[in-house]
């Protein structure tokens, strides 16, 4: 799924790439410690979940100022591409416009 996602993206001309999908329980932890998770059970854990962010000139970025446009056009396209099973983060009480995930 995370390549269709990819595609879509492409297609809309948005800057996003794949920054993280499975992650070890030593990474979470440390995500967890700085806030940047508010779980330590992330799906990224068992490899259903993607970060998608901004990358341009080179360089990743998470500046929802400049990108927050972007982002919601993330999770529009996200919504379109009508699979009840993906969630986009960005729809969350705390929330993680760059996060996708895959829930049965």
């Amino acid at each position: 799924m995370v390549k269709e996602i990819q595609v879509e993206l492409d297609k809309a001309c948005l800057p996003f790439r794949v920054f993280e999908t499975l992650r070890t329980s030593k990474r979470q932890d440390l995500l967890y410690g700085r806030g940047a998770s508010g779980t330590r059970k992330s799906r990224h854990l068992v490899g259903y979940a993607c970060d998608f962010v901004i990358y341009e000139n080179g360089g990743w970025s998470w500046d929802l100022d400049e990108y927050l446009d972007d982002y919601q056009e993330l999770g529009r396209i996200i919504k379109a591409m009508s699979n009840k099973h993906l969630v986009w983060g960005g729809k969350w009480r705390r929330r993680d416009y760059v996060h996708v995930e895959y829930r049965e």
